[in-house]
Protein backbone atom coordinates (compact mmCIF):
# COMPACT_ATOMS: atom_id res chain seq x y z
CA UNK A 1 0.00 0.00 0.00
CA UNK A 2 2.63 2.65 0.95
CA UNK A 3 4.54 2.47 -2.06
CA UNK A 4 1.14 2.54 -4.02
CA UNK A 5 0.31 5.48 -2.16
CA UNK A 6 4.09 7.22 -3.13
CA UNK A 7 3.35 6.25 -6.62
CA UNK A 8 0.06 8.64 -6.01
CA UNK A 9 1.29 11.28 -4.72
CA UNK A 10 3.78 11.76 -7.21
CA UNK A 11 1.85 11.98 -10.26
CA UNK A 12 -0.50 14.25 -8.23
CA UNK A 13 3.09 16.50 -8.21
CA UNK A 14 3.75 16.20 -11.55
CA UNK A 15 -0.05 16.70 -12.64
CA UNK A 16 0.64 19.83 -10.48
CA UNK A 17 3.79 21.48 -11.79
CA UNK A 18 2.00 20.64 -14.95
CA UNK A 19 -1.09 22.37 -14.86
CA UNK A 20 0.13 25.54 -12.43
CA UNK A 21 0.35 27.83 -15.56
CA UNK A 22 -3.21 27.37 -16.66
CA UNK A 23 -6.20 28.85 -14.10
CA UNK A 24 -8.02 26.22 -14.41
CA UNK A 25 -5.37 23.71 -13.33
CA UNK A 26 -4.70 26.16 -10.37
CA UNK A 27 -7.89 25.57 -8.90
CA UNK A 28 -8.34 22.19 -9.23
CA UNK A 29 -4.97 21.07 -8.00
CA UNK A 30 -5.96 23.77 -5.27
CA UNK A 31 -9.05 21.84 -3.99
CA UNK A 32 -6.92 18.53 -4.24
CA UNK A 33 -4.52 19.76 -1.78
CA UNK A 34 -7.13 21.16 0.62
CA UNK A 35 -8.56 17.66 0.47
CA UNK A 36 -5.31 16.22 1.05
CA UNK A 37 -3.59 18.68 3.87
CA UNK A 38 -6.58 18.80 5.81
CA UNK A 39 -6.56 14.50 5.90
CA UNK A 40 -3.21 14.87 7.36
CA UNK A 41 -3.78 17.14 9.79
CA UNK A 42 -6.81 15.62 11.22
CA UNK A 43 -4.99 11.97 11.01
CA UNK A 44 -1.71 14.08 13.09
CA UNK A 45 -4.46 15.00 15.85
CA UNK A 46 -6.40 11.53 15.52
CA UNK A 47 -3.13 9.93 16.26
CA UNK A 48 -2.84 10.92 19.56
CA UNK A 49 -5.56 9.53 21.45
CA UNK A 50 -5.88 6.78 18.95
CA UNK A 51 -2.45 5.59 19.96
CA UNK A 52 -2.54 6.48 23.82
CA UNK A 53 -5.89 5.02 24.82
CA UNK A 54 -6.02 1.43 23.01
CA UNK A 55 -7.41 -0.08 26.01
CA UNK A 56 -10.39 2.64 26.73
CA UNK A 57 -11.33 2.45 23.15
CA UNK A 58 -11.19 -1.58 23.87
CA UNK A 59 -13.44 -0.72 26.35
CA UNK A 60 -16.08 1.24 24.22
CA UNK A 61 -15.77 0.11 20.99
CA UNK A 62 -17.63 -3.47 21.92
CA UNK A 63 -17.55 -5.54 18.53
CA UNK A 64 -16.22 -2.72 16.17
CA UNK A 65 -13.17 -2.86 18.70
CA UNK A 66 -12.62 -6.04 20.03
CA UNK A 67 -8.60 -6.04 20.18
CA UNK A 68 -5.78 -3.68 20.36
CA UNK A 69 -4.23 -2.62 16.92
CA UNK A 70 -1.14 -1.13 18.16
CA UNK A 71 0.78 -1.19 21.74
CA UNK A 72 -0.26 1.50 23.35
CA UNK A 73 1.98 4.66 23.72
CA UNK A 74 2.42 6.52 26.96
CA UNK A 75 0.35 10.15 26.52
CA UNK A 76 4.15 12.24 26.51
CA UNK A 77 5.28 10.47 23.88
CA UNK A 78 1.81 9.93 21.76
CA UNK A 79 1.56 14.25 22.03
CA UNK A 80 4.94 14.35 21.03
CA UNK A 81 4.51 12.62 17.93
CA UNK A 82 1.29 14.13 17.00
CA UNK A 83 2.64 17.19 17.55
CA UNK A 84 5.69 16.52 14.94
CA UNK A 85 3.17 15.16 12.65
CA UNK A 86 0.94 17.95 12.80
CA UNK A 87 3.80 20.41 12.21
CA UNK A 88 4.89 18.40 9.60
CA UNK A 89 1.38 19.06 7.81
CA UNK A 90 0.79 22.36 8.63
CA UNK A 91 3.99 22.76 6.88
CA UNK A 92 3.49 21.06 3.97
CA UNK A 93 0.17 22.40 3.83
CA UNK A 94 2.11 26.04 3.52
CA UNK A 95 4.17 25.60 1.06
CA UNK A 96 1.41 23.69 -1.24
CA UNK A 97 -0.10 27.19 -1.14
CA UNK A 98 2.90 28.82 -2.26
CA UNK A 99 2.96 26.72 -5.32
CA UNK A 100 6.09 24.46 -3.92
CA UNK A 101 4.90 21.50 -5.33
CA UNK A 102 8.05 19.45 -4.93
CA UNK A 103 8.64 21.01 -1.33
CA UNK A 104 5.25 20.13 -0.46
CA UNK A 105 5.60 16.16 -1.47
CA UNK A 106 8.74 16.18 0.41
CA UNK A 107 6.76 17.17 3.44
CA UNK A 108 4.24 14.57 2.58
CA UNK A 109 6.76 11.77 2.48
CA UNK A 110 8.60 12.79 6.05
CA UNK A 111 4.87 12.45 7.46
CA UNK A 112 3.78 8.85 6.00
CA UNK A 113 7.31 7.99 6.76
CA UNK A 114 7.23 8.52 10.51
CA UNK A 115 3.43 7.17 10.74
CA UNK A 116 4.11 4.18 8.99
CA UNK A 117 7.33 3.50 10.96
CA UNK A 118 5.05 4.56 14.42
CA UNK A 119 2.55 1.96 13.19
CA UNK A 120 4.24 -0.91 12.07
CA UNK A 121 6.53 -0.94 14.63
CA UNK A 122 3.51 -1.14 17.66
CA UNK A 123 1.42 -2.77 15.70
CA UNK A 124 -0.10 -5.61 18.16
CA UNK A 125 -0.30 -8.45 15.65
CA UNK A 126 1.68 -9.74 13.26
CA UNK A 127 0.58 -8.35 9.57
CA UNK A 128 0.43 -11.88 7.71
CA UNK A 129 1.79 -15.11 7.85
CA UNK A 130 5.55 -14.20 7.15
CA UNK A 131 5.63 -13.17 10.51
CA UNK A 132 4.84 -16.72 11.95
CA UNK A 133 8.16 -17.58 9.21
CA UNK A 134 10.06 -15.10 10.40
CA UNK A 135 9.74 -16.54 14.84
CA UNK A 136 10.20 -19.95 13.00
CA UNK A 137 13.28 -19.42 11.47
CA UNK A 138 14.55 -17.72 14.12
CA UNK A 139 13.54 -20.49 16.28
CA UNK A 140 15.39 -23.24 14.65
CA UNK A 141 18.42 -20.96 14.38
CA UNK A 142 18.37 -20.46 18.37
CA UNK A 143 18.09 -24.38 18.71
CA UNK A 144 20.67 -25.57 16.36
CA UNK A 145 23.33 -22.96 17.07
CA UNK A 146 26.30 -23.13 14.68
CA UNK A 147 25.78 -26.91 13.45
CA UNK A 148 24.88 -27.54 10.15
CA UNK A 149 22.25 -27.62 7.90
CA UNK A 150 20.51 -28.67 4.69
CA UNK A 151 17.36 -29.04 2.33
CA UNK A 152 17.07 -32.56 1.23
CA UNK A 153 16.47 -33.09 -2.41
CA UNK A 154 14.94 -36.24 -3.40
CA UNK A 155 14.93 -36.16 -7.41
CA UNK A 156 16.59 -34.34 -10.11
CA UNK A 157 13.49 -31.92 -10.52
CA UNK A 158 13.21 -31.01 -6.46
CA UNK A 159 16.05 -28.66 -7.24
CA UNK A 160 14.16 -26.78 -10.10
CA UNK A 161 10.37 -27.22 -8.50
CA UNK A 162 11.27 -27.15 -4.86
CA UNK A 163 12.86 -24.15 -3.41
CA UNK A 164 13.48 -22.92 0.40
CA UNK A 165 11.35 -19.93 0.89
CA UNK A 166 13.49 -16.98 0.69
CA UNK A 167 11.93 -15.29 3.94
CA UNK A 168 12.74 -18.30 5.97
CA UNK A 169 15.93 -17.99 4.86
CA UNK A 170 16.89 -14.48 5.16
CA UNK A 171 15.23 -14.63 9.35
CA UNK A 172 17.57 -17.95 9.55
CA UNK A 173 20.43 -15.65 8.40
CA UNK A 174 22.70 -18.62 7.38
CA UNK A 175 23.14 -20.23 4.36
CA UNK A 176 20.89 -23.50 4.05
CA UNK A 177 22.43 -25.55 0.73
CA UNK A 178 20.74 -28.84 -1.22
CA UNK A 179 21.74 -31.96 -0.50
CA UNK A 180 21.00 -35.32 -2.46
CA UNK A 181 20.02 -38.71 -0.69
CA UNK A 182 23.54 -40.23 -1.88
CA UNK A 183 25.26 -37.49 0.52
CA UNK A 184 23.44 -37.93 3.86
CA UNK A 185 25.46 -40.78 4.68
CA UNK A 186 28.83 -38.77 4.50
CA UNK A 187 27.48 -35.34 5.41
CA UNK A 188 26.37 -37.08 8.82
CA UNK A 189 29.58 -38.52 9.41
CA UNK A 190 31.67 -35.61 8.89
CA UNK A 191 29.79 -33.03 10.75
CA UNK A 192 31.84 -32.71 14.30
CA UNK A 193 28.71 -33.01 16.79
CA UNK A 194 25.12 -33.32 15.15
CA UNK A 195 23.85 -32.53 11.38
CA UNK A 196 20.42 -31.46 10.82
CA UNK A 197 18.30 -31.93 7.55
CA UNK A 198 14.46 -29.98 6.69
CA UNK A 199 12.70 -32.54 4.50
CA UNK A 200 8.92 -32.17 3.14
CA UNK A 201 6.89 -34.38 5.53
CA UNK A 202 5.72 -38.00 4.18
CA UNK A 203 6.82 -41.57 4.08
CA UNK A 204 9.66 -41.24 0.71
CA UNK A 205 11.48 -38.49 2.84
CA UNK A 206 11.41 -40.07 6.40
CA UNK A 207 12.26 -43.61 5.39
CA UNK A 208 15.65 -41.92 3.31
CA UNK A 209 16.28 -39.84 6.63
CA UNK A 210 16.41 -42.82 8.84
CA UNK A 211 17.58 -45.28 6.23
CA UNK A 212 20.83 -42.82 6.85
CA UNK A 213 20.79 -42.60 10.57
CA UNK A 214 18.76 -39.05 11.38
CA UNK A 215 16.06 -38.88 13.85
CA UNK A 216 13.11 -37.14 13.48
CA UNK A 217 12.39 -33.79 15.80
CA UNK A 218 9.92 -31.73 15.00
CA UNK A 219 7.41 -29.83 12.46
CA UNK A 220 8.80 -26.35 11.21
CA UNK A 221 6.69 -23.81 9.27
CA UNK A 222 9.03 -22.69 6.33
CA UNK A 223 6.48 -21.07 4.19
CA UNK A 224 2.97 -19.87 4.21
CA UNK A 225 1.56 -23.53 3.42
CA UNK A 226 4.19 -25.58 4.01
CA UNK A 227 5.24 -27.32 6.76
CA UNK A 228 8.74 -29.78 6.94
CA UNK A 229 10.41 -31.74 9.41
CA UNK A 230 13.40 -31.31 11.32
CA UNK A 231 15.56 -34.00 11.53
CA UNK A 232 18.98 -34.30 13.23
CA UNK A 233 21.46 -37.28 12.65
CA UNK A 234 22.39 -39.50 15.18
CA UNK A 235 24.73 -39.88 17.53
CA UNK A 236 27.93 -42.01 16.92
CA UNK A 237 28.23 -44.04 19.59
CA UNK A 238 31.40 -44.41 21.20
CA UNK A 239 33.41 -47.25 21.12
CA UNK A 240 34.01 -49.43 23.74
CA UNK A 241 37.43 -49.76 25.74
CA UNK A 242 38.29 -53.07 27.05
CA UNK A 243 40.91 -53.10 29.74
CA UNK A 244 42.83 -55.85 30.70
CA UNK A 245 43.30 -57.40 34.16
Amino acid sequence: IVPAAALVVAHFVREQERDVIRPEGQKRMDDLSNVHWSALIIASLLAVPFLAMQDWLIEQGGDWFPRRLVVPMAWPMAGLLGLTLTILAVTGFRRHKEWHAVSAALYTAAWALIMTTVFWGRRAEPPNKIHQIKLQAERLAARIGDAPIRSLRLAQDDARGFVLNDAFRFYYGRPIDRIKIVELADYARTSPNSAFVLAIRGAPSGDVLRAAGFIQLEPIMTDINQVQDLWQSAPASEPQVSHAD
